[in-house]
């Protein structure tokens, strides 16, 4: 059957209805002169009209104004019984652009040229899209702060074995061959009491360090550590030591230099007093 211009609206409302039933997409008609032949229900939906309302508008007042030049430049470069889909935006019934999927066809009989356009709405597929990509970018930046974490985990590793690894050869080695040097057994006691608590701390950590200072001192050093415990004075303590005053407040200046206190304001009488290895020192 040939369809003729003369053809009235009703023929073409019925072809359009015997060619294309009940669908989920929008299926419009439209002339060379972009007038709306005919329209399905899905169409009104989507635009917010009555689809009888539809009828005989101009389809370029569907779309948005930035995407009429692609629905031009489609029309022109289709070609006969040919294809085109791509993406553009249409407008709501307020006005709004709403992005959409549209593929055409032309079908031309005789001298009429009709142009067949299924519109698929991709407002929630861009949504989705972008949710999609969201959390794509939190899995990503995630992963990098997990990798970033597992490095610095790498690093804080490194650093702790550094720190064993200097304290056994400055601290805990020396310490051995002073142990097995000294001739008083008090004090070979307690550098190994301090010894064995500095080889506890390598398995907890670094939170007593100053306890392995301790055994960077000498034997008058401890001994006076231990008087200081006691409560004794500087003046008691060279009675006791059978020293000058000042060459125990040497000593005090020395031990607190070794003990990494110097300059501070570290009572050393508070800091012996919670010190057990060195109340069994009794030489």
């Amino acid at each position: 059957m040939m369809v003729e211009k003369s053809l009235t609206f009703e023929s073409y409302e019925s072809l359009f209805k015997l060619l294309f039933p009940d669908t989920g997409d929008s299926i419009l008609i439209i002339g060379e002169d972009m007038k709306i032949f005919a329209a399905n229900e899905q169409t009104g939906d989507l635009f917010g009209r009555l689809s009888g309302n539809i009828i005989g508008c101009d389809f370029h007042d569907f779309i948005a104004p930035a995407s009429r030049y692609l629905l031009d430049r489609a029309l022109r470069e289709i070609e006969d019984s040919g294809n085109w889909e791509g993406e553009l935006a249409c407008l709501s019934g307020d006005g709004d652009p709403f992005p959409v999927d549209m593929s055409m066809k032309q079908i031309r009989s005789g001298s009429v040229i009709l142009f067949c356009i299924i519109i698929r709405d991709l407002t929630d597929y861009k949504i989705l899209k972008e949710q999609l990509r969201h959390e794509k970018a939190n899995r990503r930046e995630m992963y990098v702060t997990m990798r970033n974490l597992m490095k610095a985990f790498d690093r804080e590793k490194s650093g702790v074995e550094r720190n064993i690894s200097h304290k056994i050869e400055t601290l805990l080695l020396p310490t051995l061959d002073k142990i097995r040097k000294e001739s008083s057994v008090e004090l070979r006691n307690t550098y190994l009491d301090i010894l064995r608590e500095q080889l506890i701390v390598l398995t907890k950590g670094f939170g007593t360090e100053l306890d392995a200072r301790f055994l960077t001192l000498t034997r008058t050093e401890m001994r006076i550590c231990r008087l200081i415990q006691a409560g004794r004075s500087s003046k008691e303590i060279a009675e006791d030591l059978n020293l000058s005053f000042e060459t125990i407040q040497t000593h005090r200046k020395n031990i607190r230099k070794k003990l990494g206190i110097r300059g501070r304001k570290v009572n050393m009488y508070s800091l012996f007093s919670s010190k057990s290895f060195l109340t069994k020192y009794s030489g």
